[in-house]
Order: C-alpha cells, then sequence, then structure tokens
C-alpha cells in the first residue's frame, strides 16, 4: 500500500476537455507504456490523509479506489467491496480496518506476488463467510474439516 512519501505513479496527464472518460482511459495508456504498470493508483489519498478525515472516511476510500487502474477497478467490482466500505462505515469499523490495512506493507518486495494471491484469496473467503454467516462450502465429500479443497492446499493466513 502506499506509504505517507512514497511516490505516486501521478496525477491526470490531461485530456480531452468535457470527456473526463476518455482522458483517464488516455492516462491510463500512457502509465502503462511509460511505467510498465498494469495496476496502479492515481489518487491523492494516502492511508494516512484517509484516517486524517474519519468523517469523510468512506467517500474518501472510494474515491481512493476509484483510482486504481482499470484492471484493478475491475477486480474491486466483482467483488463488491464499496457494499463492504459501507457495512463497515454502518457498523463503526471501517476507521479500525483501513488503520490496520494501512500498517501492513504489501509492496512485491515484503510480500511476494504468491502470497499476495493467498492473502486476497484468504480475504475473498472471509468476506464470503461472513456474507454467508458461515463457511465456504464446495462439494461435502472433498472436505474433512469444514474447509473448501482450495484452502486444504494452501497455508491460511491469520
Amino acid at each position: 500500500m502506499e506509504k505517507e512519501g512514497s511516490p505516486q505513479v501521478g496525477r491526470p496527464l490531461g485530456g480531452s476537455a468535457g470527456y473526463p472518460e476518455c482522458a483517464k482511459a488516455s492516462n491510463e495508456s500512457v502509465i502503462v507504456h511509460m511505467f510498465k504498470l498494469n495496476f496502479f493508483n492515481t489518487s491523492e489519498f494516502t492511508f494516512s490523509k484517509m484516517l486524517g478525515d474519519p468523517d469523510k472516511l468512506a467517500a474518501n476510500l472510494r474515491n481512493y479506489m476509484a483510482g486504481f487502474s482499470s484492471k484493478a477497478r475491475k477486480i474491486i467490482e466483482k467483488f463488491k467491496f464499496e457494499e463492504e466500505i459501507e457495512k463497515l462505515d454502518e457498523a463503526n469499523r471501517l476507521f479500525e480496518v483501513v488503520k490496520q490495512l494501512g500498517a501492513v506493507d504489501l509492496h512485491p518486495k515484503v510480500i511476494p506476488n504468491i502470497a499476495m494471491g493467498y492473502l486476497f484469496e484468504d480475504l475473498v473467503r472471509r468476506f464470503n463467510e461472513q456474507a454467508n454467516e458461515g463457511p465456504l462450502h464446495s462439494s461435502g465429500s472433498d472436505q474433512a474439516d469444514g474447509e473448501s479443497s482450495v484452502h486444504q492446499r494452501r497455508p491460511r493466513l491469520s
């Protein structure tokens, strides 16, 4: 995650006035080409900035998420993270979750891609468990301890 003082990919590079979606698409193609990045964030927010304004945390987190590249936003939309933000905000838990997440250094030099994949799968599993009020199950015969077969093969992240 972006830390205070770390370089940002950049602010919008300009574009066609009156056509913000075109400007965003052209900015994205420039960033992908120039910096060789498929996933990035151009939001003005860092976790520190978001936490510094707790009354607007949910809105600022949505703005931060909207600053991700289109490939990252597709993932965010698929898993309905905006709904999770709303739930956490209503339960007065959003600040603590963002605070905890902001304290973790998720840079690829710290957490290898394979571990990040496991982390992502575990987060999705946890969101699904909470949504369904119980653990996920595939077909009954391939489960020895109530976990899906995917989680029997991979290390569980706590």
